[in-house]
């Protein structure tokens, strides 16, 4: 493997780490009502998902980031985030090359 391909499979497993651990703090968040937690989480995953192919996650992200921006009512962003944490769900068990 090339020093630029190492580098990408590194970045891509970081990226991995995080949305576990990112999933985990949209689930606290959602049950605290704590939208400014949502609010930073959904808009980092909304610019980075789709950079390692996980348009899904980014598509959800940039979903519950808007829906959060207009002040959606509390089932509406919980249901944007659950759509949010199945998207998480493929990048957090996959490997490297399986994407949505």
């Amino acid at each position: 493997m090339s020093g630029p391909d190492q580098k990408m499979e590194m970045l891509r497993e970081r990226f991995h780490r995080r949305a576990v651990s990112d999933r985990a703090e949209i689930i606290v968040a959602l049950r605290q009502g704590d939208f400014a937690q949502l609010l930073r989480l959904a808009h980092g995953l909304a610019g980075i998902a789709a950079i390692f192919g996980y348009q899904e996650v980014s598509v959800r992200a940039s979903a519950l980031e808007d829906g959060i921006e207009r002040e959606l009512d509390d089932t509406a962003l919980a249901d944007l985030g659950g759509a949010l944490i199945v998207a998480l769900d493929e990048v957090g068990g996959s490997s490297c090359d399986r994407r949505t």
